[in-house]
């Protein structure tokens, strides 16, 4: 079940990606919107602080082991919610 965690993967990759999206953007001297900046705040708050300690709170036990699939697959899901918004976000900032 541990093999299933693909949450932590998944948000430290969409908190790169936002801020390597950005970073291009800016080297460019692309405007970035407010909507964007919104959803970098928000990817970085919900992905570097909250999810993390949310999930250690409701989804682990004291033993650090998952509580069982269904917390797999609502973590999961967070997690892949957080990254395709980022990258959605990020595509409407450099490729758009």
């Amino acid at each position: 079940m541990d093999d299933a965690v693909f949450w932590i993967d998944w948000i430290v990759t969409a908190v790169s990606a936002f801020f390597l999206f950005l970073l291009a953007a800016a080297q460019e001297n692309k405007p970035i919107g407010t909507p964007q900046v919104f959803v970098a705040v928000v990817v970085l708050g919900l992905g570097g602080m909250f999810v993390p300690f949310a999930f250690r709170y409701f989804c682990y036990d004291g033993t650090g082991r998952i509580k069982g699939w269904g917390h797999v697959i609502i973590a999961d899901v967070i997690g892949l919610l957080v990254l395709l918004s980022s990258v959605a976000a990020g595509v409407k900032t450099y490729g758009g």
